[in-house]
């Protein structure tokens, strides 16, 4: 019987997690559209649950509960229903749920780190919501690298190695990359794919979207030590960010080098 593993032995120890290795939360570069620079373009929290209900999401809860600052005004029509809810606010802020999680969403473009919300927000709501069993936590970060035009085709030749299979009746293929980092405490995904960011004064900037999840399963039995360590997760977010940060940094500074 033929044995299948993901590129690591099953019986290997799992590296121990140093985090971010003492980085300051200030060095993540919110969008401003640098070239060769990752810029953190949206950050969402993801509440992984069993039996959510995802009927109580509604602006009333969310401001009655202080989570979310009743000043702040929506930007559409909120829905809600047993099995999917949405409330979306002016300044990019989403909140989402759906029987197996929620989410908390934020646009980062142009935005501040001191004005990223979305983290605090599933803090409060994990506490006005206790009974809830929580599963897991997903820090998932969006970060968009800007690339010159030589620097495109460089990072396309080094995802693709123009294989026999790079085209098929004449079509070629747009190439993804999916790496998985698997620690003690964590695991860290990156999707790597090419994509254009709108700038805001309408001007397109090509480059390379990263796609980041930092994932925790939560080992606690009990409502408050589930709370407890959900919180200490998400408190934590900036760290998480400079991981995934640091991750698009090396990929892009190895994928531009001048090779000649």
């Amino acid at each position: 019987m033929v044995g299948w593993y993901n590129g690591r032995e099953a019986r290997a120890p799992l590296p121990s997690d140093t985090g971010a290795n003492g980085q300051m939360a200030d060095e993540v570069h919110v969008a401003g559209g640098d070239s060769g620079r990752a810029d953190l373009v949206e950050l969402s929290v993801v509440l992984v649950a069993t039996s959510n209900n995802p009927s109580i999401i509604n602006p009333d809860f969310l401001t009655a509960n202080e989570i979310v600052d009743k000043q702040r005004e929506l930007q559409e029509d909120p829905v809600t229903t047993s099995v999917f809810a949405q409330v979306v606010y002016k300044g990019g802020l989403i909140v989402r749920a759906d029987p197996e999680r929620v989410m908390f969403v934020q646009s980062a473009s142009g935005t501040s780190l001191n004005n990223v919300i979305c983290p605090r927000t599933a803090e409060a709501y994990a506490r006005a919501v206790p009974h809830v069993p929580y599963r897991a936590v997903g820090i998932n970060p969006k970060l968009h690298v800007c690339l010159t035009d030589a620097d495109r085709a460089k990072v396309a030749t080094a995802l693709d190695g123009r294989g026999a299979w790079w085209s098929y009746k004449d079509s070629e293929p747009e190439v993804q990359l999916k790496a998985i980092y698997p620690f003690s405490s964590r695991r860290i995904i990156v999707d790597v794919l090419g994509a254009t960011r709108r700038q805001p004064d309408g001007q397109p900037s090509p480059g390379l979207l990263f796609q980041g999840n930092v994932h925790r399963d939560l080992q606690q039995t009990n409502s408050q030590g589930r709370v407890e360590a959900l919180v200490a997760i998400v408190g934590n977010w900036e760290s998480d960010v400079l991981d995934c940060r640091a991750l698009a940094d090396k990929f892009t500074s190895h994928a531009v080098r001048d090779l000649t």
